[in-house]
């Protein structure tokens, strides 16, 4: 029995002795690395806003044994605004050291994990503003689960907030996610609930009224090869109207946006698009809309390396206090060529499909162009299509009961009866399917009007009748 015991306590005391020698180690090692999570921190801000001049800066730290208690400050103004003074906003952060923080496992984290973070924002000039509108509660809060492996579970919080001057009222916000380490990445859900604002552009003019409904984001990515995000994106808009005093009212009913970006051997493939399950303006229904843009073989390197020179040069404008001019000829020059280099790996795009459809019909455009390096880099106009389209395909549904339902509903918002709405609509309509006919810019198969279009190896093909590739000098700049 008494071996028994000591055996117990022997356990109980190498365990403990364990836990605080680990306890220890983390706390050193948290020191050590704070320094350096900073540095990238800052660089990643600084890579991702770099108008805006982040920074996070650690201002005192009180270290203990088994916790370490931290503020911070990050700072930040536009760089155009050489002498303004910098924003600060101050946060509060208590350290529970690992490896068995009490925060992290009360929050279903069991395994041994690095540190437990509980941060809230502090009240300073600048954010006094916000915990005004929190009404009592802090406006920015979340804690965070650091892992041995680099990787941080993140949830933060911002609440219900009211601004009466602002005529601005938000529901609040949650995000639940993991930052990858070395901030290679990131995967979560943010929610916001719902957002109204009142707007007006001077004092004499008529209000606008705006109102977003709940939204739900989620992501899923992290650095590919080139450095590029790769992954997946979606957000869920569950309405959003926009009102003008005496003026229109324009509403959009579940909106939903999604995109995806892989990259292979060196070449990006992917899509973005959106759907909006109903859009109305002043109350006349216009249907629904689908748009998914679609690009393949797209350079990685070559397209950052666009990316980054676009942003240096814009940066450099806005330096300069040349943002409202734009890009100098020598700055667009340089973009066009990498522009250009880009397409020696052919790339593809495409608009598969444009739908807008209502309950009488719907109407549909399928693109897509293979672009392929010109044998004439100099080439303008036609004849840069004619070498660079190998080939651009095209067809268009034009459906004319759709397009019908379409005018008149809104021709019957403006204050025309249903039957002026839709005999005016319907003279409108076959007027011009007619002229499309005669044009050749269209053919009718049975109630739809169908164009299609090919442009490959230096000649066009509309509607299956073989023309000049001329015939489009008059839709091209001059």
């Amino acid at each position: 029995m008494k071996k028994s015991v000591a055996i117990t306590a022997g356990v109980i005391i190498v365990g403990a002795a364990a836990w605080l020698g680990g306890t220890w180690y983390t706390g050193q090692r948290l020191a050590e690395e704070s320094t350096v999570r900073l540095e990238r921190l800052n660089a990643e801000l600084a890579r991702a806003f770099p108008d805006l001049q982040l920074r996070f800066d650690e201002l005192s730290a009180e270290r203990g044994f088994f916790s370490t208690h931290a503020r911070y400050a990050l700072t930040g103004k536009t760089a155009s605004a050489r002498n303004a003074k910098d924003e600060a906003l101050e946060f509060d952060a208590r350290i529970d050291h690992g490896p068995l923080p009490l925060g992290a496992l009360a929050r279903g984290h069991f395994l041994p994990s690095m540190a437990f973070v509980q941060t809230e924002m502090v009240p300073t000039p600048s954010s006094q503003p916000a915990f005004d509108a929190a009404q009592g509660k802090n406006p920015l809060s979340g804690n965070v689960v650091l892992h041995y492996g680099g990787d941080a579970s993140v949830q933060a919080e911002v609440p219900a907030m009211k601004y009466p001057e602002e005529r601005a009222e938000f529901g609040g916000a949650r995000f639940d996610g993991k930052i990858l380490k070395r901030f290679e990445g990131v995967q979560g859900e943010l929610v916001t609930e719902p957002l109204s604002v009142i707007a007006s552009k001077t004092d004499d003019a008529a209000d606008t009224h705006i109102e977003l409904g709940k939204i739900t984001m989620t992501v899923d990515s992290r650095e590919g090869p080139s450095g590029l995000q790769l992954g997946t994106g979606s957000l869920k808009l569950a309405s959003m109207t926009v009102k003008r005093e005496n003026d229109s009212t324009v509403q959009v009913k579940d909106f939903v946006y999604h995109g995806v970006n892989k990259e292979s051997d060196g070449l990006l493939n992917g899509e973005l698009g959106y759907t909006a399950a109903s859009i109305l303006v002043d109350g006349a229904e216009l249907g629904s809309q689908q748009v998914t843009f679609k690009y393949a073989r797209v350079n990685a390197a070559k397209f950052k390396a666009a990316m980054d020179l676009s942003a240096k040069l814009t940066e450099q404008n806005q330096r300069d206090g040349q943002a409202s001019n734009g890009l100098t000829a020598e700055q667009s020059r340089q973009l066009a060529a990498l522009g250009m280099d880009m397409l020696a790996d052919n790339p593809t795009l495409a608009l598969d499909p444009v739908i807008w459809k209502n309950d009488k019909g719907a109407s549909q455009l399928n693109l897509s162009v293979t672009l392929v390096a010109p044998q004439n880099p100099q080439a303008t106009g036609l004849e840069l299509v004619r070498q660079v389209m190998q080939p651009l395909d095209a067809k268009l549904v034009l459906s004319k009961p759709m397009m019908t339902a379409l005018g008149t509903n809104v021709l019957q918002s403006q204050g025309l009866s249903p039957e002026q709405a839709a005999q005016q609509v319907g003279r409108q309509i076959n007027t011009m399917a007619g002229m499309a006919q005669m044009l050749n810019l269209a053919q009718l198969q049975g109630e739809d009007l169908v164009t299609s279009l090919l442009i490959k190896n230096g000649a066009l093909t509309l509607n299956g009748k073989e023309l000049p590739l001329d015939a489009l000098q008059g839709m091209l700049p001059h």
